[in-house]
């Protein structure tokens, strides 16, 4: 069923979209029209959620509803899009990311304390794969294809449409973050389990393999550098120094590799090497008439999304590879606020998520 002929509201509705994540929290308001049309989008507030984040998220959502009374502002819809495990499109189960571990039923809680307005709670990657078919212009051709979205930075997110709605099988199909790339691998404590692709390919992990690859070096070297530091070895030195591995931010990452450092430029393939069997492993099952990329690594790490497309095609079946259409998401935020939008016009919006 495609997404156009299941959407029920065919005057302009107003809205607004709450980005939530740990470090950062956006609400955004503005009117959707019946073709998925926003207008009069706009930021009215932005914070810092750290301090409120506890394993129940009373706290977290008791100030998000402050936040919206003090706004004065009136909705039809209010979309919270964030990471973590979503049932029923209202209730929170767990959220690694956000600290949360107890179920806690958000919608409920923002509905009854904001005029009863209708809310509805998306998990992240949803809302970037529907803003980024929005953005693609979906056609009635389209929304029969295969589309599967990828995030790659803090952690890994993935989500697979069939026929203009989100694939999930049994459950959780396509979530290759925990896809085991390493079955002796490192344990990832959030995730319960070892060697998954997210303990290999995220930003944090990268970051403490480089800074692990760093002390090795310098132990077996004995010597310390009699050449002046570059900015990246600095940032290494740093980091073990105050033993605080994973540290190594996005544009340092970046630096290491332009600087032609050994540690950064082998780090980034493995982890694009083990991102490209990942994808590899999608065309084959799945076979998608298109994958998006995104995330501050595939954007802003000098080199590691082509080296993530190459392994992709170096562990493909060319017969399937040659049909598929690769992109690169340059604002995997702007898909967010843009999907989060579209979503809203849907009164049942389980017919797509």
């Amino acid at each position: 069923m495609g997404i156009w002929s299941i959407i029920t509201s065919p005057q302009p509705i107003s809205v607004c979209t709450i980005i939530l994540e740990k470090d950062w929290c956006y609400f955004y308001s503005g009117k959707v029209t019946s073709r998925g049309n926003i207008k009069d989008l706009k930021q009215f507030e932005s914070w810092s959620p750290a301090k409120h984040i506890e394993p129940n998220a009373t706290r977290l959502f008791e100030e998000i509803v402050r936040k919206l009374k003090s706004s004065k502002r009136k909705f039809n819809t209010i979309i919270v899009s964030m990471p973590g495990t979503i049932k029923n499109n209202s209730d929170i189960i767990t959220s690694s990311r956000l600290g949360i571990n107890q179920p806690f039923q958000a919608s409920t809680y923002i509905s009854s304390a904001v005029s009863n307005v209708r809310v509805v709670i998306v998990q992240d990657i949803n809302c970037m794969l529907f803003g980024a078919q929005n953005a693609l212009a979906i056609a009635e051709t389209m929304q029969h294809e295969t589309t599967c979205y990828i995030v790659v930075d803090e952690g890994v997110g993935s989500a697979i449409m069939i026929d203009g709605k989100i694939h999930h099988g049994a459950g959780i199909a396509g979530h290759i973050s925990r896809l085991v790339v390493e079955e002796n691998g490192n344990f990832y404590q959030e995730l319960a389990q070892s060697g998954s692709l997210e303990s290999y390919v995220s930003r944090p992990w990268i970051s403490q393999r480089c800074v692990e690859c760093y002390e090795f070096s310098r132990n077996f070297r004995q010597i310390e550098i009699s050449r002046k530091e570059t900015k990246f070895e600095k940032a290494l030195k740093t980091a073990s120094s105050r033993n605080d591995k994973r540290r190594i931010s996005y544009d340092l990452l970046s630096s290491g590799v332009k600087e032609e450092n050994s540690i950064a430029i082998n780090c980034l393939k493995d982890a694009a090497k083990y991102l490209g069997k990942a994808i590899g492993s999608i065309i084959a099952i799945s076979h998608p008439h298109r994958v998006l990329l995104a995330g501050k690594l595939i954007t802003d790490v000098e080199k590691f999304y082509d080296n993530a497309i190459l392994s992709a095609q170096n562990h493909s079946w060319p017969a399937a590879w040659n049909s598929v259409a690769f992109e690169k998401r340059d604002n995997s935020r702007d898909d967010q606020v843009k999907g989060a939008f579209m979503l809203a016009m849907i009164e049942n919006i389980g017919d797509v998520l």
